[in-house]
């Protein structure tokens, strides 16, 4: 599959920049990622779901490998949880329009 330029890439692209734009502001999630050495410079959210008492994210760092974290809602004292997922298993289980999004993301990654 190679990425040709559609509105839906061009959709996911301005998703994934606005999440790195967001990844180098201090948030919680950043502030998590780099707790644990993760560079954010290259980083960006693949996908947030807001759970009842978390939020759980998955970043890709470095467009080679994928970081899934699971930070508390109300207690900032609650010590996240991280999963570190190998980018070629991800990439296999993955629906056609995720894929998209992820190669979208590699993409990114390369150009920076």
């Amino acid at each position: 599959m190679k990425l040709i330029g559609s509105r839906v890439e061009n959709e996911f692209r301005a998703e994934l920049e606005e999440s790195k734009r967001s990844l180098l502001s201090e948030s919680k999630l950043s502030l998590a990622l780099k707790s644990k050495g993760h560079s954010i410079d290259n980083a960006y959210v693949l996908n947030w779901i807001p759970e009842q008492y978390e939020d759980i994210y998955l970043v890709i760092i470095d467009g080679s490998y994928l970081v899934k974290v699971e930070l508390d809602r109300q207690d900032s004292n609650v010590t996240p949880v991280f999963d570190e997922i190998d980018l070629s298993e991800y990439k296999h289980e993955l629906s056609r329009i995720k894929q998209v999004q992820l190669m979208v993301a590699l993409d990114l990654a390369k150009k920076t």
